[in-house]
């Protein structure tokens, strides 16, 4: 983490439930200090909120900065997502992502010292809420001038508004596909096909509800724009991402003035390939037989929304009606169908040269993975 982000807060969250992700606290020591008390009010027609700061930093720009950032932070307040991953009673990933929501529209430098080879400024900053940055990036002055500085803190702010809500989503999508399914296994069986033996996995899919809360935070979170069920107000911008989850009756369209969280998401979801993977283990726990097999539902195309209330038209020659994701749908860029699940049987190949493994097999294991993933550990495909 940057020594320059340093916020005075501790931050209770909570996106995951107990489905593989602590909560966690955390402390961070500060460099920028409030100098007096922060106060929301109307400045040009525009909800502001005004800090005087005191900051310091190796540099003029470092303790500038720090202090618009901290005044950015105390004004909106920062959402830590704390992402920690527990193997064996130790923590063996924690990621943690500070999205700061709003911009600086002006700041004054009061004053300037020299202390030790460090630089401390007293500045007074106001911050304007974040649904109007994409509106005044730049205010002229007259006669072809232009604030620069006043630019110039407006885009950094911004720029960092976004790249750590890139952050933040990033945190969530690394998850999938490992920790965003349920899958629920039916009776396996078997059946002769000519000499051949086949073995018969009945398995349901369907997403995971604690994943989808906290995809559903982090785009309401993140969103410059769209509000639950406005979908023709979304469709005005230059990037839309929707979710639909189980329980939902309307779906949730989070809205961007650029491409980049709509990019991740295909990325992650679509690129990776995601495969199911089905081990069959003896009585040991040693896996004896695995396959991959990849189905239409995770390609990311786009084979139609659910009629009502996740129920979806009935296939009809094999041909999908549903999906769990797709990339240009009808209404958003990317679109997460959170009400979709798939109830389907794979059938397990074992040949007759192979019969000795139908007496070992003891248990089997299904998960969803990425293609490369199942591949590396030498998986059959199907």
């Amino acid at each position: 983490m940057s020594k320059l982000v340093k916020l005075l807060v501790v931050v209770f969250v909570s996106l995951y439930g107990i489905n593989g992700v602590a909560q966690n606290i955390f402390a961070i020591n500060p460099i920028g200090l409030a100098v007096s008390a922060g106060q929301w009010l109307v400045k040009n027609t525009q909800r502001m909120y005004y800090l005087r700061v005191e900051a310091s930093g190796q540099t003029h720009e470092q303790a500038k900065q720090e202090g618009l950032r901290f005044a950015v932070n105390q004004a909106v307040g920062t959402l830590v997502l704390t992402e920690t991953q527990v193997k064996n009673q130790e923590v063996i990933r924690s990621d943690i992502t500070l999205y700061s929501s709003g911009y600086v529209d002006e700041y004054k430098v009061i004053s300037e010292e020299d202390l030790n080879g460090k630089t401390k400024l007293v500045m007074d900053v106001w911050v304007a809420e974040s649904k109007i940055a994409n509106r005044l990036f730049v205010i002229g002055k007259g006669g072809g001038t232009i604030n620069g500085a006043k630019a110039s803190s407006q885009y950094q702010s911004v720029l960092e508004e976004r790249v750590q809500g890139d952050r933040l989503l990033a945190a969530v999508g690394n998850d999938f596909p490992e920790k965003s399914f349920v899958i629920n296994m039916g009776q396996a069986n078997w059946r002769m096909v000519n000499r051949d033996a086949e073995i018969l996995v009945p398995v349901e899919i369907s997403w995971s509800r604690e994943y989808l809360d906290a995809m559903h935070e982090v785009l309401v979170r993140t969103r410059n724009g769209a509000d639950a069920a406005n979908q023709r107000y979304a469709r005005a911008w230059p990037s839309v991402i929707s979710l639909k989850r189980q329980s939902d009756w309307f779906t949730t369209y989070a809205a961007y003035t650029d491409i980049k969280k709509a990019e991740s998401l295909k990325e992650r979801m679509v690129n990776t390939k995601p495969s199911v993977q089905i081990t069959i283990k003896n009585a040991a726990g040693e896996a004896i037989y695995s396959i991959c097999a990849s189905i239409p539902y995770f390609s990311g195309a786009f084979f139609g929304e659910s009629l009502a209330f996740g129920v979806y038209r009935p296939e009809k020659y094999g041909y999908p009606t549903g999906q769990f994701f797709a990339s240009h749908t009808p209404d958003a860029d990317f679109s997460i169908y959170g009400d979709f699940k798939v109830n389907t049987t794979f059938s397990l190949p074992i040949r007759n040269t192979k019969s000795q493994l139908l007496n070992a097999m003891e248990s089997i294991e299904i998960n969803v993975v990425p293609q490369a993933q199942c591949e590396k550990q030498g998986s059959q495909v199907i």
